[in-house]
């Protein structure tokens, strides 16, 4: 099967729905007072939406309930979304003129398991996916598929959108065909080294975290992160407690980003965290020693 794809950056930016059939791989439905976009988007499609898989669990998943095209897991029991692309889900989807896929390895990896017909792109592609999308689960990355992720991850803070898409879908193009272009592979090669320099940064970052609370480990800093290297310094508080919590600004507004790897841990019941996804969540606070002091009650009732 060949289809374009379009890659998605946000949940909340959808472009206009292609004029031809679709599916949408590892698109989680928009959060907070955005969703009404997804259901908007959702309804303009019509009958070219094919097929929707998803693993970010959302409160607005029932209103799908029963409708074939609809595949949505939660990500405790799906760690990733390519392993959710079967061959019964794409024959079910049938032909489509256009994926639209997230813009990280798990939906990169989603869209290759989608064009060849529910396989994987490579052995043990779908756990690379896991270990990728759901780090401290116990899932181990290959080689390969760190090179990839890391290469996506910093095209994603050095280029611009348009540059950022064209990368994927050169990635995506040499995937289906089983070999890697020179110049290709050199741009990969470089992305990815640059991507293990950052995380050394974020370590240098990271040495002023401290566990605030019990099973809360956190990091508060007067400087704006971008979206890498925030993920980057979460890793590191979330491999020493149960809960990483990242405070950017100033006590009078913080913006907190919180991340745990422990699926009992209901993040999403958090009412400053009202963005994100189950075990990812942000949003603005006025209250950081409050917000920790809830994490840390959450933690405690998770591992009673």
């Amino acid at each position: 099967m060949t289809a374009a794809i379009h890659v998605v950056h946000a949940p909340f930016a959808l472009p206009s729905p292609p004029e031809v059939p679709f599916a949408m791989l590892d698109v989680a439905f928009a959060g907070a007072d955005r969703t009404p976009h997804t259901h908007a988007f959702i309804a303009a499609a019509g009958a070219r939406l094919r097929l929707w898989v998803d693993h970010h669990e959302h409160p607005d998943w029932d209103r799908y309930a029963g409708d074939a095209r609809f595949v949505l897991i939660p990500g405790r029991n799906a760690h990733a979304c390519p392993e959710l692309v079967t061959p019964a889900v794409v024959a079910r989807a049938g032909e489509v003129g256009a994926l639209l896929a997230h813009h990280d390895l798990d939906g990169l990896l989603s869209a290759m398991r989608f064009l060849l017909g529910g396989r994987e792109p490579w052995p043990g592609a779908d756990e690379d996916a896991r270990a990728a999308d759901s780090p401290g689960r116990g899932h181990v990355m290959s080689p390969r598929a760190r090179r990839l992720s890391d290469a996506l991850g910093e095209a994603g803070a050095a280029l611009d959108r348009p540059g950022f898409d064209a990368f994927y879908r050169e990635i995506a193009g040499a995937l289906l065909a089983g070999e890697e272009p020179a110049g290709l592979s050199a741009r990969v090669d470089s992305l990815a080294a640059a991507a293990a320099d950052k995380r050394r940064k974020a370590l240098q970052l990271a040495l002023t975290r401290r566990v605030e609370a019990p099973g809360v480990c956190v990091l508060r800093i007067g400087a704006q992160l971008d979206r890498r290297m925030r993920s980057a310094v979460l890793d590191i508080l979330e491999a020493e407690a149960d809960v990483g919590l990242v405070l950017e600004g100033t006590p009078k507004r913080y913006w907190a980003t919180a991340a745990t790897w422990c699926d009992a841990i209901p993040l999403e019941n958090v009412p400053d965290l009202d963005r994100g996804r189950h075990d990812f969540r942000f949003g603005p606070t006025r209250d950081a020693d409050a917000l920790v002091r809830r994490l840390s009650a959450l933690a405690a009732a998770a591992r009673k």
